[in-house]
């Protein structure tokens, strides 16, 4: 009895297994796929919802700002 279980499975069985275990793969690396460009494009979605790009005509007036002014050390006594 013990004998039965130690059996190899057959060729054919095996063959089919390890091509419906490709398959299954296969789909699920598509709906992957799917999934993550559904949810990329609801994230830009929200994203342009709160950001809109500054536009600027020739001759506006803006304020420029200098960060490496406010950030560096030093100049203690300069106002």
């Amino acid at each position: 009895m013990e004998a039965a279980s130690n059996e190899l499975p057959d060729a054919a069985a095996v063959n089919d297994r390890a091509t419906s275990l490709a398959c299954q793969c296969a789909a699920a690396r598509t709906a992957a796929r799917q999934n993550i460009e559904k949810a990329q494009a609801v994230q830009k979605e929200r994203y342009d919802l709160k950001h809109k790009k500054a536009e600027f005509q020739v001759g506006d007036k803006v304020l420029r700002y200098n960060r490496r002014r406010n950030t560096r050390m030093g100049d203690k006594l300069h106002g």
